[in-house]
C-alpha cells in the first residue's frame, strides 16, 4: 500500500537495523534499530575522517559489522564510495539504497528549508538534534549520546538519511517524528 510519501508493503519484514551514510572521506554514519518493543530509533551516530579510499575499503566493513545484524544501508553522495559500502553490506546480507539529498529533503524538510544549500544544511542539523533528543527520550539500553557540541554536517546528514530510510520503509510513521514534515 502507498500512504502518501511513506511506502508500506504488507509483507515487509519486521523493522531491522538500518544504517544511514553520508558518503565522503569525512563520512557521517547513523544507526537506526528497533528496541525490544520494536520501536525504531536512532541508536548511534558518528563522523569519521577516513582520509583515502584505501582506508574506506578497510573501515566500511568494520563499521557495518559493529552495527550487525543490519537489514539495509542507505547512502547519499559519491557513487564510487557508495559501491564500497554496498560491497560491505552485501557481505553481511544487507541491501543498499542510494538516495539523493533532494529526495530525502523533500520528505523531511519544508520547501523553505531546502534551498539554498546553507539553509538546507542548517535545517538538517537542527532536525538531527531533535532526532537525537527524541531517540534519547525513548529510553532503553541503546540510546545515542547527547551531542557535546554542534553537529558536523556529515553527521547531521547521515542522521537525516537514515531517518528518511526508516520512514520510507514504514518503520517510523511521519506522525511519530519529533517535528512536522511536509504531507503530515
Amino acid at each position: 500500500a502507498d500512504r502518501g510519501h511513506c511506502r508500506v508493503v504488507d509483507d515487509d519484514p519486521a523493522p531491522g537495523t538500518l544504517v544511514g551514510v553520508d558518503l565522503g572521506l569525512r563520512t557521517g554514519v547513523a544507526v537506526y534499530a528497533p528496541d525490544a518493543r520494536g520501536v525504531v530509533r536512532l541508536r548511534r551516530y558518528s563522523s569519521t575522517h577516513l582520509g583515502s579510499r584505501a582506508t574506506l575499503k578497510r573501515a566500511a566493513p568494520r563499521m557495518l559489522q559493529e552495527a550487525a545484524p543490519i537489514a539495509e544501508v542507505v547512502v547519499e553522495g559519491d557513487r564510487a564510495m557508495g559501491e564500497i559500502w554496498a560491497k560491505a553490506a552485501r557481505r553481511l546480507g544487507a541491501t543498499t539504497t542510494e538516495v539523493s539529498p533532494e529526495r530525502w529533503r523533500a520528505v523531511l524538510l519544508w520547501p523553505r528549508d531546502r534551498t539554498p544549500s546553507a539553509t538546507a544544511k542548517k535545517a538538517a542539523k537542527d532536525r538531527a538534534v531533535q532526532v537525537i533528543e527524541w531517540s534519547r527520550a525513548a529510553g532503553g539500553p541503546a540510546v545515542p549520546p547527547a551531542p557535546t557540541g554542534p553537529l558536523r554536517s556529515d553527521t547531521a546528514d547521515a542522521i537525516m538519511i537514515g531517518l528518511w530510510g526508516v520512514v520510507d520503509r514504514g518503520w517510523v510513521a511521519p506522525a511519530d517524528l519529533p517535528f512536522p514534515v511536509p504531507g503530515r
